[in-house]
């Protein structure tokens, strides 16, 4: 895939609702677009976190799936932070508000290598 292809929208994605300190509560569907392959190098992958962060975030890989990972894991840790500083974020028609639902454990850690 070349750098020039833009993608119609986020390849993976969850709807929610969110609730910000202040703000009024809205919808978002936060996700992670098609990795594109940069200057026949490394591979990105840009996030949709729409009303949720400002600026553009972008999640970088040796290869397709090491930066699909890497977005899957940034959105989560996003969140988290949203979460931990008095955001709420609500999952299948209010059932869950655990940012926690979107990876597993093992997919929220960061191990050095050995």
């Amino acid at each position: 895939m070349s750098e020039s292809s833009e993608p119609m929208g986020p390849l993976v994605s969850r709807g929610c609702q969110v609730l910000a300190p202040g703000r009024p509560i809205f919808f978002a569907r936060v996700g992670v677009f098609r990795p594109t392959q940069v200057e026949g190098k490394w591979w990105q992958c840009k996030l949709s976190l729409p009303g949720i962060v400002d600026d553009e975030r972008v999640a970088f890989g040796c290869d397709e799936w090491d930066a699909l990972q890497a977005g899957m894991q940034m959105v989560w840790i996003e969140l988290d932070h949203k979460a931990r500083t008095g955001w709420t974020f609500t999952w299948w028609n209010g059932e869950s508000s655990d940012v926690n639902q979107l990876l597993p454990h093992w997919g929220r850690e960061l191990h050095p290598r050995r």
